[in-house]
């Protein structure tokens, strides 16, 4: 399992459309909330190579007197999967399956991360 890089990319580094894989309010959370297996189809939106997936959050703080927030062509189609680590929930252990049947290639994959 590696740790994923958490580094900044600019706008223009980017290929696809972007995604939303879940929206979770943490006020009514229960424990087990914070797993969950997500779906995603992201269409390439000029001809270049993918060398990553950017993953982001954005965060809403909703109950305050005015509302405040922040924010962090061919498809490709897959899966992401986040749950706490067994052995130390502090830790994330995600999954990201992914395929893409291109005109230049197909590829199908698996990788595996390690938040710490």
């Amino acid at each position: 399992m590696m740790e994923p890089l958490v580094d900044t990319v600019d706008q223009n580094q980017i290929v696809t459309n972007s995604h939303l894989l879940k929206t979770m309010d943490i006020s009514k959370m229960a424990p087990g909330d914070a797993s969950f297996t997500a779906s995603f189809k992201l269409v390439a939106q000029r001809d270049d190579y993918i060398h990553a997936f950017v993953a982001y959050f954005d965060v809403s703080f909703t109950k305050c007197h005015k509302l405040m927030g922040f924010s962090t062509g061919e498809a490709i189609v897959g899966s992401m999967t986040v749950a706490p680590n067994k052995k130390n929930l502090r830790d994330v252990d995600i999954m990201v399956k992914y395929s893409l049947n291109g005109r230049r290639c197909v590829v199908s994959r698996v990788q595996f991360y390690k938040m710490r």
